[in-house]
């Protein structure tokens, strides 16, 4: 079965960029997920341009940083000073309350977004999103019309089975860390938007934790031809001393260097080959 390693996040920070490049080279990470409107963003494009097999996605940023577009355009989605305005919850209470309004302003933000990459000569294998918002239908149904006329051939689906996950890591930690709500939530999307797929999404209930113990056995539904492993990699110690220069606290978690080490284990992948 095809092993889709991907690295969340790629162009956050100077680390995660770091850590992409290492772990392409020296580990097994053969996908990354771009966001286009973070600080080191065009720095992640142009390394994307030096490693030939690294499948580049489009990770849609709807929640963290500034708009690509202009934000007189979308003001259900950003401030008049370009910045987002809220997280995967106000999205999803603004696609029910304005949904005309909504889709509009969104289509045009992903829009801008893909244009950006395509500016950066990056030709999209996949497209995603920071904190799973592409999931939320009204969102989804663009991304779904956008990915078809920029001939993006995969949309992640989170479509985790509970059971086997539980069932392969032997743990329930996903019960009080906000595994379990999440993926309620998005499974429920994933309902809604009713996408066929043949790649296994692992993990929402792990999400930011796929260290070795969780990756060893992955039970992944037999109909399915891959499997994507949503990595989160960072070299913390590069961005400790640039501090200002980050758009969220969480790239310096520790837990995104046990995934970084899980990258650069090769037998740990090749386990159950």
């Amino acid at each position: 079965m095809k092993k889709i390693i991907n690295a969340d996040d790629f162009g956050m920070s100077h680390g995660i960029n770091t850590a992409v490049v290492q772990g392409y080279r020296e580990g097994v990470l053969n996908s990354a997920s771009l966001n286009v409107n973070q600080n080191h963003s065009a720095d992640a494009a142009e390394i994307a341009g030096m490693l030939p097999d690294l499948a580049v996605g489009l990770q849609i940023d709807l929640t963290h940083g500034a708009c690509v577009s202009d934000p007189r355009a979308i003001p259900l989605l950003a401030g008049a000073n370009g910045r987002f305005r809220g997280g995967f919850i106000g999205l999803l209470l603004t696609s029910l309350i304005s949904p005309a309004a909504f889709v509009q302003q969104v289509q045009t933000e992903i829009t801008a977004q893909i244009r950006r990459a395509q500016q950066w000569n990056l030709t999209l294998t996949h497209i995603d999103s920071r904190r799973h918002v592409h999931m939320i239908p009204a969102v989804f149904r663009v991304v779904q019309k956008l990915a078809q006329q920029h001939g993006i051939r995969r949309i992640r689906v989170v479509n985790e089975a509970l059971l086997n996950t539980a069932w392969q890591s032997k743990g329930v930690s996903f019960l009080w860390n906000g595994g379990l709500v999440k993926w309620a939530v998005l499974r429920a999307c994933a309902y809604v938007n009713n996408h066929p797929t043949d790649t296994y999404f692992y993990s929402v209930l792990y999400d930011g934790r796929l260290f070795p113990e969780r990756i060893r056995n992955v039970r992944v539904p037999a109909h399915y031809k891959a499997v994507e492993f949503a990595m989160h990699p960072n070299i913390v110690g590069i961005d400790l001393d640039r501090m200002n220069d980050l758009a969220d606290m969480d790239i310096i978690a520790p837990r995104r260097e046990k995934e970084m080490e899980a990258i650069l284990n090769r037998r740990l992948w090749r386990a159950d080959d």
